[in-house]
């Protein structure tokens, strides 16, 4: 059975047009699953628009958010990355503008970790994935 799977497998790549089999992986993203608290999503969404949105949005590295309707998570957060190399950083040039931002927004410093903080105290479980975009 396996040895028919590992065949039929190959016989799809060749079956792809020689374009399709070269092109490049596309642009890199990591994919955030989050479950939270049960009560605390007004909360969260509360952070997310007076000061993660407006915050991304102004530095430019705002992700695609996607409010899960059904499944086992309540958020997908899809960052794009400039390159896998972006996973070497504890914190990228772009995240350190994003909490200074968030500092601004919410009118001290060190805001930013304390809502980070408050945010991710609400996650009853998350898992991260990275992977590649065919978006231009």
């Amino acid at each position: 059975m396996m040895k028919q799977v590992i065949a039929a497998t190959l016989l799809m790549g060749l079956a792809l047009p020689a374009a399709a089999q070269e092109r490049e992986p596309g642009k890199p993203v990591a994919v955030h699953f989050v479950k939270f608290k049960p009560g605390s999503l007004d909360r969260i969404s509360e952070i997310e628009s007076k000061y993660f949105d407006p915050a991304a949005e102004k530095v430019g590295i705002r992700p695609i958010i996607i409010r899960m309707a059904s499944g086992d998570w309540d958020r997908q957060y899809i960052f794009p990355m400039k390159s896998m190399g972006d996973l070497d950083y504890t914190t990228t040039p772009e995240n350190k503008a994003w909490l200074a931002e968030v500092d601004k927004l919410a009118g001290a410093p060190g805001s930013a970790q304390k809502l980070l903080a408050e945010w991710g105290g609400a996650i009853v479980r998350d898992k991260h994935d990275f992977g590649f975009s065919d978006q231009k």
